[in-house]
């Protein structure tokens, strides 16, 4: 008995279910299809529906092409715009469709069949967990207690005013999205009831925009674990997740990446011989995480055209021995500073750049510094910052207005625009995957999905994040920022 075959059909949808799943409805006289790239004409047996679209209709990604939900179409088209697309590939809006979509040749009785099986087809997809007729259930992790809860609520009314902005649009297929914040806790008993809380009573169709750059690792791996699709949509992790095959989805550079971009970048501003004699000093502050990405990147760059790099941890009071560890690079009048922290960790900092006797180029992450970074005017020298964002004024005052009319001021723009951005792609997502989907079927449109942020188009595996980011020099004594362009975060040999 095939896989595929349900006894549980009328005879109709029988007849159907053999056309779609084998091409051929059982007669002597074959079913034939035309191929669009080539004009000929082939035995449906050789293109079966199954073949592309799934045994469940659920559609997939393949070979460039994105392949939509049967189910979905059903429910959209109609039995007249359907026929049409099956038989002469017109799509409903009268759009002429892919050419790898064959244009099949049916009689009035296959096509009934067809098309009844197809509609029996969208009543077998399983209602996903987070998923019901009127609401799409999201969650997100949090620090919302504790020394982070200000930066907590902060990314939580981020999220909420980007889900209203969304749902005031008219939400994905008249289904609102609903967000859930839960704090992810201090301790590990606290992350793991967290967990809990989310697996079994929160029930989320996916993890959205989680913010735990301190407990990466272990937060990370559990929710790995729970098999719940994850759009981060940046990790603020060094490391690999352990199961690439995870439903996991960072399409934004990560704070590694974003560091080896703007090294990079100062680097090739170098000769070959001035490159060979520059010092870099990795500064990091007392978070755990900034520590990792320092560890990582002093290992990224062993074997570089590098004089020196050294690894300096930034005291919440900076005393005489960073001083010192500065200044001894600083001798050379080609050395940086990669500075790992917050602004907060700048204003330390930069009293004791002020002291050496060469003004360092200061390299940072605009996404770490948080605040507004025209504002940064009490430094001396060349500053380069990377973003995961280029420069756009226009796209800049949109969200601010976005946010503005929630009631939700900018004050970290980088991380703020990197919370949305999880929720615009999850909702592109959504829409791609159609009104009727599985887990697969949204997964597949999460793989393929193109997104705009900021006047930049998303268009790689978002599994795997972007290999650069924006370079970005600010001049100190105007404020004003110029965008030196998309840099890889590739370091050259």
């Amino acid at each position: 008995m095939n896989v595929w075959a349900d006894e549980n059909l009328s005879r109709q949808e029988t007849l159907g279910q053999q056309i779609y799943h084998t091409g051929t409805d059982g007669s002597p006289k074959p079913i034939t299809a035309t191929l669009p790239l080539t004009g000929t004409v082939e035995s449906a047996t050789i293109l079966p529906c199954s073949n592309c679209h799934g045994e469940a209709g659920a559609g997939k990604s393949e070979g460039g092409l994105s392949i939509p939900n049967l189910s979905t179409i059903v429910l959209d088209y109609g039995d007249k715009p359907l026929l049409r697309a099956i038989t002469q590939g017109i799509g409903a809006d009268n759009v002429v469709l892919n050419p790898a979509m064959p244009r099949y040749h049916l009689s009035l009785q296959q096509t009934e069949g067809l098309l009844a099986y197809l509609k029996h087809l969208t009543t077998q997809i399983k209602q996903l967990d987070g998923v019901t007729e009127n609401t799409i259930r999201l969650a997100t992790l949090l620090p919302l207690s504790g020394p982070s809860a200000r930066i907590g609520e902060l990314f939580k009314a981020t999220l909420d005013a980007c889900v209203s902005h969304i749902n005031q649009q008219g939400a994905i297929y008249g289904r609102q999205l609903q967000l859930t914040a839960l704090d992810i806790g201090q301790t590990l008993q606290a992350n793991n009831t967290t967990m809990q809380r989310l697996i079994k009573e929160i029930t989320p169709l996916a993890v959205v925009a989680p913010y735990f750059p301190n407990k990466t690792a272990k937060l990370n791996q559990q929710l790995i674990d729970s098999n719940l699709p994850v759009i981060a949509p940046m990790t603020f992790d060094s490391n690999t997740p352990n199961n690439p095959d995870a439903a996991w989805f960072h399409f934004l550079p990560s704070y590694t990446i974003q560091a080896l971009a703007v090294i990079n970048y100062w680097l090739g501003q170098h000769s070959a011989t001035t490159s060979q004699n520059a010092t870099l000093a990795l500064v990091y502050s007392n978070k755990p995480i900034n520590q990792e990405i320092a560890n990582t990147l002093r290992k990224a760059l062993q074997n570089k055209p590098l004089k020196a790099i050294n690894a300096i941890a930034l005291p919440d009071t900076p005393n005489q021995t960073t001083f010192k560890k500065l200044a001894k690079l600083a001798i050379n009048p080609h050395a940086a500073v990669m500075l790992l922290g917050s602004k907060d960790d700048l204003n330390h900092l930069a009293p004791l750049l002020f002291q050496l006797p060469h003004q360092p180029t200061l390299l940072a992450l605009s996404a770490m510094l948080g605040s507004d970074v025209n504002s940064l005017t009490n430094l001396t020298g060349t500053v380069l910052l990377a973003s995961p964002f280029p420069l756009d004024t226009s796209a800049t005052s949109e969200f601010a207005e976005l946010l503005n009319s929630h009631a939700v001021s900018i004050t970290q723009p980088g991380l703020q625009r990197t919370a949305c951005a999880g929720i615009e792609f999850t909702a592109a997502g959504l829409k791609q995957a159609g009104k009727t989907f599985n887990r697969t079927a949204f997964l597949d449109a999460l793989e393929t999905t193109r997104l705009t942020v900021a006047n930049m188009t998303f268009t790689n595996n978002p599994k795997a994040s972007s290999g650069g980011a924006y370079v970005i020099n600010l001049n100190t004594k105007t404020g004003e920022l110029t965008t030196q362009g998309w840099i890889t975060a590739t370091i050259n040999e």
